[in-house]
């Protein structure tokens, strides 16, 4: 992936972070009931794509590969699947 790449992703990563903090904020106030329920709905998918970006940045190989660091992520992901 180039750097251009990465660093798109990276502040996507950002924007997305922002929105769940602005969802927060009004989850935190008064509550109201179609406000509340649209910012709960939105904080719900915000923290699902942050979560799927964090998934995948984990699971991403660089090439040319490296066979040490292809043993180290799939024992990582291994592990992970045991819990």
């Amino acid at each position: 992936m180039s750097e251009e790449h990465t660093d798109n992703l990276k502040k996507a990563r950002a924007r997305l972070i922002e929105q769940r903090r602005a969802f927060v904020k009004v989850l935190a106030g008064p509550y109201e009931r179609g406000k509340t329920e649209q910012a709960r709905e939105r904080f719900l998918d915000m923290q699902t794509a942050i979560e799927a970006m964090n998934r995948g940045a984990n699971d991403y190989i660089l090439k040319p590969l490296e066979w040490d660091e292809l043993k180290v992520k799939i024992e990582k992901l291994y592990h992970l699947t045991l819990r």
